[in-house]
């Protein structure tokens, strides 16, 4: 586990503890203010989801609003619950890099699936993407002749 990951591991079992300890009201507002702002307002989200040991997480753009180093503990996070507690995540995301974390990858377009892949990579993700962006332009273009 790297140095960061591990911050953000007792980030959140610090937060754990003290939700547990004070609830949500402005007990638990004060008793966080002595956790990193970073985590409190990226990750936070995340571990008080995962908390509750849900059998399905879902996630929309879990990281669209995070600095990169925050979106890869997020993402971090997310795959460890898949792997260490057998919990299913299902992640809606534009991005390639996020969508790599997952196990299989489905693109849509237009409320369909166009694409099933089995665990690619980053940038075959984002070739697919591109694939299905130049798809539309074709499309659109045909459409206006």
């Amino acid at each position: 586990m790297s140095v960061r990951a591990g911050q953000v591991a007792d980030s959140a079992v610090r937060v754990v503890q003290l939700t547990h300890t004070y609830g949500s009201g402005p007990q638990a507002v004060t008793a966080l203010a002595g956790v990193d702002a970073d985590f409190r307002h990226g990750t936070f989200p995340a571990v008080m989801a995962l908390a509750m040991r849900p059998e399905v997480i879902f996630c929309d753009q879990p990281t669209g609003a995070l600095d990169t180093q925050t979106a890869a503990d997020v993402l971090t996070l997310l795959r460890s619950v898949v792997d260490d507690s057998q919990q299913t995540v299902i992640m809606v995301t534009h991005g390639p890099v996020a969508a790599s974390y997952g196990d299989r990858v489905m693109v849509l377009a237009d409320g369909r699936i166009v694409r099933n892949m089995a665990r690619p990579g980053a940038e075959q993700i984002a070739e697919q993407l591109a694939w299905l962006g130049r798809r539309q332009l074709v499309t659109r273009r045909a459409e206006s002749c």
